[in-house]
């Protein structure tokens, strides 16, 4: 898959944006951004580290409809093993959005990576059609 080029980030803008977004943001957002963050102490090696920080750059972009930074910053996460991130790519695979098409097969390959770290990942309830497909 091409990956798109990057804007850099000033680092000051970062915190701004997650500020903003913490403020408006719903419960949910709000934990998950501050688990990531809070997930990675200075005894961390630094690849965790820079994945908690591409992560949660991926929250405020995507809490402002920055689709494609959002992408990417969850992409660079994934690749460096943060589960949570590898949950993510695997939704935004599975469902698509403004950037990226829908791709079964790569939602499948990252729900798995997350699955092997211990990610829950919910699976849709089995229907019974009964016979010839009709409800029963």
């Amino acid at each position: 898959m091409k990956r798109f080029e990057r804007k850099p980030i000033h680092a000051l803008v970062v915190p701004l944006v997650l500020a903003g977004c913490l403020a408006a943001a719903p419960a949910a957002f709000a934990q998950d951004l501050h688990a990531s963050l809070s997930a990675a102490p200075s005894a961390v090696p630094a690849d965790a580290r820079t994945a908690a920080e591409r992560y949660a750059e991926g929250l405020a972009l995507r809490a402002t409809g920055d689709d494609l930074g959002a992408f990417n910053a969850f992409q660079d996460a994934a690749e460096l093993g943060h589960s949570k991130a590898q949950r993510r790519l695997g939704e935004i695979y599975d469902r698509g959005n403004a950037a990226v098409r829908r791709d079964y097969l790569l939602a499948l390959h990252w729900y798995q990576k997350a699955r092997e770290q211990g990610e829950q990942i919910a699976t849709p309830p089995r229907r019974s059609f009964g016979v010839l497909g009709y409800g029963g």
